[in-house]
């Protein structure tokens, strides 16, 4: 897996982070659920980047809507302290030669990184590969 770009690592590290806490919360949580949650709020931002009025993402899974909501909460968090503020309109962050014209769009390119290190992941490791690796990550012994 490639390493994200510093300016994303932040922002990166609070949505796992998010995560990490609903699995030990939830130890059945499996990374399947994961990507559900990822790919729900790649559609959703998606769409608030194109000026759409879309409700949140919801799941009839308690550990998928679970997840949903707390990587929505955190995102709040970051929202009321300013935290990725400066990224946006700003042309040393980047992504190819466009500039990030929202946090929406920001919050977009983050989770499809995120998709695809959780996809990565479950094939390398299994079931539980991606949360797994990320709970190492975040928590080591």
């Amino acid at each position: 897996m490639k390493v994200p770009p510093e300016y994303m690592q932040p922002l990166m590290h609070s949505i796992e982070e998010s995560v990490i806490e609903v699995y030990e919360e939830m130890p059945k949580l499996a990374d399947v659920d994961v990507e559900w949650a990822y790919q729900k709020l790649i559609i959703y931002y998606k769409a608030i980047a194109s000026g759409k009025n879309v409700e949140e993402p919801l799941a009839r899974s308690e550990k998928k809507q679970a997840v949903v909501d707390e990587i929505l909460n955190r995102l709040d968090l970051r929202e009321q302290l300013k935290a990725d503020e400066s990224i946006i309109n700003n042309p040393n962050y980047t992504y190819g030669e466009k500039m990030y014209t929202s946090l929406a769009m920001l919050y977009l390119r983050a989770f499809k990184r995120l998709e695809d290190s959780a996809k990565f992941w479950r094939k390398q490791n299994g079931r539980t590969g991606y949360l797994d690796y990320t709970s190492r990550f975040l928590r080591p012994s």
